[in-house]
C-alpha cells in the first residue's frame, strides 16, 4: 500500500490521539444531549460514530428548544450543530451553523471556549492565515489555563496536528510537541503526546525518535495500566515494521491487534485490515490479502456516506495495485476505474496523494504492456517531481524511484540510474544502522505475554502459602527476573540509538533538552562550535567528504572534551554542555584550536586560512535552573556570532 504519511498522521490523530479528550465537563446548566456529544468531543470519539448515529444527534440538538434568553447555550447548540455538519460533509450547512454560533459572542463556558478557538485555528490554517491562526492559538492557551494543565497541553497537540494537516510543518509540529511535554500532566496526556510525536517522526523518516516516542508511551501505559494506550503504542510499533517494510513482524502485531485484547474502533479495524492486506500481498499471500479487502469494503457500510467513499477509493486503489502484483490486468483497470469514481465524488477530501498513487498505477498498467518506454520513464520522473513538490518521502517514493531504476536501466540511462541507485543504497545502509527488528520483536513479545506473567506471579503467592512447590516459584521468579533485564538491555540498546547522532556519533539535539534536565542550581557552560565556509568545503570537495570532516570534528571534540557531553546541533555546528571549572574548559578549547592546527585538514575554498578552521561561542552560566536550557543557547549563540564577527578562526566567552 502507498504509506502516505498524511493519511498515517489524520488516522492516528483520529483513532488514538486527537487534540482534546476527555475532560470533567463544567458546571454550565447544558442539555443532556448537547453534554454527551461534547464529551464524545472532548474524548475525540465523534469521528467512530455511524452517519446514523450522527443523523441522531443532529435530529435531537434541532429538536431541543432554542433558548434565546441564555446565549450560551444557544451558541453551544449552534456550533455543534456546525460540527455534525461538517462530519456528515455539508459544508454549507456547516458553514452558516458556525457563522450564528461566532456572532454570539464569547461563551462563558471556558470548555466551550477551547473547542470553538481551536476550530478557528483549523479553518485559519485551511486558507494559509498563518498570523491569525497563531494569535487564535496563543488566546486559547490563556483560556485553557483557566481549566487545567492537560487542556493547556491538548491545545498545544490540536494546534500541531493542524500545522501538520494544512500546511505540513513538521519541524514546527515538533517544536510545539516539545513545548507541551514541558507541562505537567496526567499519564494519558502524556502518552497520547509521546505517541503523536512519534507519528510526527515517523513520517519523516526518523524512526530512531519514533521508536523511543512509542517506547516512552508504552511504558507510561503499563506503568498507570492504560489499556487503550497501551494499544495505541503497540498499533505504532506495528507503524514503524510496516515503514521499514519487515512486513511479517508487522503482521503479527496488526493481528493481535484484531484478536479483540484491546479496545478497537472502526476506523482502528480498517487501518489494520488495509495494512495486513498490503503486508499479505508483499509476501505473495494473495489470498489472505483479498480475504482482507472484503471485510475492509463489508465495514465500510457502517460509516456515513462522506467516510465510506474516501475509504473505498483508498482500499480499491489497493485492490489494483495487488492485481498488477498478480499480472491480472484486467482485473486492476477494473478495481482503478471504481477508486476513480469514488475520487471523482469529493477529490477534496479523499486522502492525501492519492491522486498520485492513482498516477503510479496507472503508469505500472502502461509498463506491464510496454516495457522500456521511453515515455514511461519521463513519465514516472514528472510523478516523482510532484511528490518532491508536496514534501512527501514514503513508501509512494520509493516505488516510483525504484521503477525509475528499472526502466531506466531497460533503456540505457545509466546515469540517471545511478543516481536514483546511490540515493536508494544510503538510505538501505542507514535502516540497516538503525535495525530495530530484534529489539522490537522483544518488546512486543514481553507486552503479549505480559497478563501470563502477572498469573504467575499471582500464583507465587498461593505456592508461597502452600510450601509445596517451591521449587517451581524459584524457576519461575530467576525466568522472569531474566526477561525483564533482557527487555531492560534491548530497551537500553533502543534509548542509545535514539540518543545518538547516526553520522557522527555524538548525541543528537533532540537529546540535549532531556540531558541538562540532570543540573540545576550549579555551573553550566554551554559552548557552541561552527565550522568556518563549511558551505564553501562542500561545493569544493562535495558532501560525501563534507560528511568526513563531519565525523573528524566529531572524533577530536569527543577525544578533547572527554569528561563532557558532545552534541550535533546542527548542520555544521556542535554544542558542548559542560560542568567543568571555567579555567579548566577553556584549556580545553585552546587545545582543539592547537589540534585542528596540527590536523591542517585542506579547505583552499576558506576565506580566512587554507586549512578547516572553527568558530566558537561559549557561556556560563554560574547558577543553572532547570528548562533554562533556551536562555544560555541564545547566549551561546550570540557570542558565536562575535567570534565569527571577529574574523572566525577563534572563540569568545
Amino acid at each position: 500500500m502507498t504509506f502516505s504519511w498524511k493519511r498515517m498522521i489524520i488516522l492516528g490523530v483520529i483513532i488514538f490521539l486527537g487534540g482534546l479528550i476527555c475532560i470533567q465537563k463544567g458546571n454550565t446548566p447544558i442539555t443532556n444531549t448537547i453534554d454527551e456529544f461534547t464529551q464524545l468531543v472532548l474524548n475525540n470519539q465523534e469521528y467512530d460514530l455511524t452517519q446514523e448515529e450522527l443523523l441522531q444527534f443532529k435530529v435531537d440538538i434541532q429538536s431541543l428548544e432554542f433558548d434565546k434568553s441564555s446565549t450560551d447555550i444557544l451558541q453551544s447548540q449552534y456550533f455543534f450543530l456546525g460540527y455534525i455538519e461538517n462530519l456528515l460533509g455539508n459544508l454549507e450547512e456547516s458553514k452558516s451553523y458556525l457563522k450564528v454560533a461566532g456572532q454570539l459572542g464569547e461563551n462563558s463556558d471556558p470548555i466551550i471556549q477551547v473547542l470553538m478557538l481551536t476550530s478557528q485555528i483549523k479553518s485559519y490554517l485551511q486558507v494559509g492565515e498563518k498570523e491569525r491562526a497563531q494569535e487564535v492559538f496563543e488566546e486559547a492557551i490563556e483560556v485553557a489555563r483557566k481549566l487545567n494543565n492537560d487542556m493547556v497541553a491538548k491545545v498545544y497537540q490540536a494546534y500541531a496536528r493542524n500545522r501538520v494537516i494544512y500546511n505540513n510543518e513538521m519541524d514546527a509540529a515538533i517544536q510545539l510537541m516539545q513545548e507541551a511535554f514541558k507541562i505537567d500532566c496526567s499519564a494519558d496526556t502524556t502518552a497520547y503526546n509521546h505517541l503523536y510525536l512519534s507519528l510526527i517522526y515517523l513520517v519523516t523518516n526518523d524512526y530512531a525518535s519514533a521508536i523511543q516516542e512509542s517506547i516512552m508511551a508504552l511504558n507510561i501505559c503499563e506503568k498507570n495500566e492504560l489499556e487503550l494506550l497501551k494499544g495505541a503504542s503497540v498499533k505504532s510499533l506495528g507503524d514503524i515494521y510496516y515503514v521499514e517494510r519487515k512486513y511479517n513482524q508487522a503482521i503479527s502485531i496488526y493481528e493481535e491487534l484484531l484478536k479483540g485484547n484491546y479496545e478497537v474502533s472502526l476506523l482502528n479495524e480498517l487501518t489494520y485490515l488495509s495494512y495486513l492486506a498490503d503486508c499479505y500481498a508483499m509476501i505473495n499471500q494473495f489470498d489472505l490479502a483479498q480475504e482482507m479487502i472484503d471485510k475492509f469494503i463489508g465495514l465500510t457500510s457502517r460509516l456515513n456516506e462522506r467516510e465510506a467513499q474516501k475509504e473505498l477509493n483508498w482500499i480499491y486503489l489497493l485492490r489494483a495495485k495487488i492485481n498488477i502484483l498478480q499480472s491480472d490486468i484486467e482485473s486492476a483497470k477494473q478495481a482503478l476505474g471504481v477508486a476513480r469514481r469514488y475520487y471523482n465524488l469529493h477529490p477534496d477530501e479523499m486522502y492525501a496523494n492519492v491522486d498520485l498513487w492513482e498516477q503510479q498505477l496507472v503508469l505500472d498498467l502502461k509498463l506491464f504492456e510496454n516495457e522500456g518506454d521511453r515515455l514511461i520513464l519521463e513519465a514516472y520522473i514528472d510523478v516523482l517531481e510532484k511528490i518532491k513538490a508536496r514534501g512527501v518521502r514514503d513508501d509512494l517514493y520509493y516505488t516510483i524511484r525504484d521503477r525509475i531504476i528499472y526502466v531506466g536501466d531497460l533503456l540505457g540511462k545509466s546515469e540517471l540510474t545511478t543516481l536514483y541507485r546511490k540515493e536508494k543504497i544510503d538510505e538501505l545502509e542507514k535502516n540497516e544502522a538503525l535495525n530495530y527488528g530484534t529489539e522490537l520483536g522483544a518488546i512486543i513479545k514481553k507486552l503479549h505475554n505480559e497478563k501470563s506473567l502477572k498469573i504467575i506471579l499471582s500464583w507465587k503467592a498461593l505456592v508461597c502459602i502452600v510450601g509445596s512447590i517451591a521449587l517451581v516459584i524459584l524457576v519461575n521468579t530467576i525466568h522472569i527476573h531474566l526477561a525483564d533485564r533482557k527487555i531492560k538491555k534491548l530497551n537500553d540498546i533502543l534509548y542509545q540509538q535514539s540518543i545518538t547522532d547516526y553520522l557522527t556519533k555524538t548525541y543528537n539535539k533532540k537529546y540535549l533538552y532531556e540531558y541538562v534536565k540532570n543540573y540545576h542550581e550549579q555551573a553550566l557552560i554551554c559552548m557552541l562550535i561552527d565550522i568556518d565556509y563549511f558551505k564553501l568545503y562542500n561545493d569544493t570537495y562535495g558532501h560525501v567528504a563534507g560528511d568526513k570532516i563531519l565525523e573528524k570534528v566529531a572524533q577530536v571534540l569527543k577525544e578533547i572534551f572527554i569528561e563532557d557531553a558532545v552534541f550535533r546541533y546542527g548542520g555544521e555546528e556542535f554544542c558542548i554542555i559542560s560542568a567543568a571549572p571555567i579555567h579548566e574548559f577553556e584549556q580545553n578549547i585552546k587545545i582543539l584550536y592547537e589540534k585542528l592546527a596540527q590536523l591542517r585538514i585542506e579547505h583552499k575554498s576558506s576565506k580566512i586560512a587554507r586549512y578547516l578552521t572553527v568558530s566558537a561561542g561559549v557561556y556560563y552560566e554560574e547558577l543553572y535552573k532547570v528548562d533554562a536550557i533556551e536562555t544560555i543557547l541564545k547566549q551561546a549563540d550570540e557570542k558565536l556570532y562575535q567570534a565569527k564577527s571577529l574574523g572566525r578562526n577563534q572563540f569568545v566567552i
